[in-house]
């Protein structure tokens, strides 16, 4: 119901002026939801994530860090995930329906996303052979 009245209000479905007292008075009566719809818990599991380094600034004294960038399908292109502040307000700028505490949970989740993402890679990158003095004949070393 609360994405048919989004779409009415955005002029989907009629030619409605979003400077229209009738439309802003419909939107400020439609209640926000705290719960996260399917499609942004699904776009946030499928979220693409990569990791970058940026280098400093040795005349401003900038250290050079890595930090992730992502890419949640219905939140913009990619960004450098800052933190769950940013985040949220990202989310509440593309689901404007959704209540803080709704948003907070959703950048919760994408922060969650990163760290099992950083996991993953970390775990790829320790399986690497190691050598042992049992399989010494085996000639992995």
């Amino acid at each position: 119901m609360l994405g048919f009245v989004r779409n009415i209000l955005r002029g989907g479905f009629v030619a409605a002026s979003t400077d229209d007292p009738a439309c802003e008075a419909l939107e400020a009566a439609t209640p926000k939801s705290d719960t996260l719809p399917q499609e942004l818990v699904v776009a946030i599991e499928s979220a693409l994530v990569t990791w970058r380094h940026f280098e400093g600034n040795e005349d401003t004294d900038e250290a050079s860090y890595s930090s992730a960038v992502v890419r949640v399908i219905g939140l913009g292109g990619l960004w450098r995930f800052d933190g769950i502040a940013e985040a949220a307000e990202r989310v509440q700028k593309h689901y404007p329906e959704l209540t803080p505490q709704a948003c907070r949970r959703a950048a919760k989740m994408i922060a969650a996303e990163i760290g099992k993402r950083n996991l993953e890679a970390h775990r790829q990158s320790s399986r690497r052979g190691r050598w042992s003095a049992t399989d010494w004949g085996q000639g992995s070393w």
